[in-house]
């Protein structure tokens, strides 16, 4: 047997076993999946269920052509690990507690229409209250044209991040609305309805 069939040989026993303790994790309950950052337990459940229930006729209302929808959010690569896949029991997700980041970051502003569109603004550090508006002024212009075009309002649904909610961010609102653009803000602590947080995940750009 040379060195080559060996090798092959070896690796197919390694992947063998592996299929063979994956299957056995998962009837006893685990399987392999992301484990996220601890946030759940901060909820308000009445209120992100009224939100909920609101962001579904808004994605009705978008099925039926009544307007557009879109997602914001914020990612980013720093220097801090990322937080790593585990064995978590089927059906429920394994949590970290949220900690600071440190050092530098490069920090992404994705606006995801399913389908349709990405678009993304990059920086050095995070989005504050100026860089936030600087790119929803774009959005701002674009909607306008799309009401002017379509007659469809465009409605952005975000978390209520420092520089969504600012002061400086609430003196553009009524500009935006003239324009055609509105601000569906989510709950706190209740980003997993954001869809374009599984976007991230599925690698248009990836946490690290």
């Amino acid at each position: 047997m040379n060195d080559g069939d060996w090798r092959q040989k070896t690796l197919l026993k390694a992947y063998r076993v592996l299929l063979a303790n994956f299957a056995a994790l998962e009837k006893k309950g685990f399987v392999w999946k992301r484990t996220r950052h601890a946030q759940r337990g901060r909820q308000n459940l009445e209120t992100k269920a009224i939100k909920q229930a609101d962001l579904a006729l808004l994605q009705q209302a978008c099925v039926d052509g009544h307007l557009e929808l879109k997602y914001l959010d914020e990612s980013g690569c720093c220097l801090e690990s990322p937080v790593s896949y585990s064995y978590s029991r089927i059906n429920q997700q394994k949590c970290l507690d949220q900690v600071k980041f440190y050092g530098d970051r490069i920090s992404i502003l994705g606006v995801w229409q399913p389908d349709k569109s990405f678009e993304y603004a990059l920086v050095q550090g995070s989005f504050n209250k100026e860089r936030y508006v600087r790119v929803m002024n774009t959005i701002a212009d674009k909607s306008e044209q799309t009401l002017k075009q379509t007659g469809r309002i465009t409605v952005i649904v975000q978390d209520n991040g420092p520089a969504h909610t600012s002061h400086f961010a609430r003196g553009h609102w009524q500009q935006w609305q003239s324009q055609g653009l509105y601000l569906f803000f989510l709950p706190q602590y209740s980003s997993e309805i954001n869809l374009i947080e599984a976007q991230w995940h599925l690698g248009i750009c990836p946490r690290c």
